[in-house]
């Protein structure tokens, strides 16, 4: 269960000057965010799930404002030849997604994704406008992008150790899941590692790590992208229209998982190369797959 609200404010104020030779827009707007995600407690008998949560506090409840400025300077008829109009254009733009961002593997509220604009080019027409070239060059930036596809998930390899495992054999590896030991506190409630039985010995029950917050835990990466836009078209008579466009886009990625990253190689690291857990990680009767590995 989840609920997102969002209050608006914005105002756009566009100016003439120059006797419409320049003309200036700016815009300034402002929004608050508030998101609920239900966090539900199981029946302590059977660690199943009823009942509709409470929505409870807030994750996130921020405002966030931005700002866009753009001008378009037209060039005076008399600088230039008789039937040519000539105008250059500038735009600084800001914006972001006011949506539920989720939480990051710390299970803390996670950052909107938001990202800047910035573009300019020249237009030009001739012969009473029947040709029209217009060329633009920008470059967008866009910060804490939420990652889709296949995600790095350490939940399942540890829901396997817990189910696999005495906890005599995890104490005896000094392996403890809820000291802060093995995994960030954050991190066990963020991709909901738990026992479907808690009222069992841990390698009675199956182990699930399944987000049951509600809320979905992120990784993220920042793109960028910059390039050239041209668009030509021309109109010989009133019944015929020739248009060509080309636009050539170079994107970047950066920043890629910078909160999930170092962790995840932490746990690399520490855990899963451990020498004390290695046997942990080993089923004592491995199940032959299909094709006999």
């Amino acid at each position: 269960r989840s609920y997102n609200g969002i209050k608006s404010i914005s105002t756009v104020l566009q100016s003439e000057f120059l006797g419409g030779h320049l003309v200036a827009t700016g815009s300034w707007r402002r929004d608050a965010i508030e998101s609920f995600v239900a966090t539900a407690a199981p029946d302590p008998a059977t660690g199943l799930y009823f009942g509709v949560p409470a929505l409870g506090a807030p994750v996130y409840d921020d405002s966030v404002s931005q700002t866009s400025l753009g001008t378009v300077v037209h060039v005076p008829e008399k600088w230039l030849p008789k039937g040519i109009e000539l105008s250059l254009h500038y735009v600084d733009s800001q914006n972001f997604a006011a949506s539920s961002a989720g939480v990051d593997i710390f299970n803390r509220p996670a950052p909107l994704q938001s990202g800047t604009t910035e573009e300019y080019g020249v237009a030009l027409s001739a012969f009473d406008r029947k040709l029209y070239i217009r060329a633009n060059f920008f470059e967008t930036n866009q910060e804490w992008e939420a990652l889709t596809g296949v995600l790095p998930q350490i939940g399942n390899t540890i829901t396997l150790v817990m189910e696999n495992n005495t906890p005599a054999a995890l104490a005896a590896a000094g392996w403890d899941l809820y000291n802060g030991s093995i995994l960030n506190p954050g991190t066990i409630t963020a991709l909901g590692i738990r026992p479907l039985n808690p009222n069992v010995p841990n390698n009675e029950t199956e182990w699930v790590a399944d987000n049951i917050a509600g809320t979905s835990t992120k990784y993220f990466q920042n793109t960028s992208s910059e390039g050239m836009e041209l668009e030509i078209s021309y109109a010989p008579t009133s019944n015929w229209r020739m248009a060509f466009n080309v636009s050539k886009t170079e994107s970047f990625v950066s920043n890629v998982m910078p909160i999930a990253g170092p962790e995840l190689t932490r746990i690399a690291r520490e855990v899963f190369l451990d020498p004390r857990f290695a046997n942990l990680f080993i089923v004592p009767n491995p199940t032959l797959q299909p094709d006999g590995t």
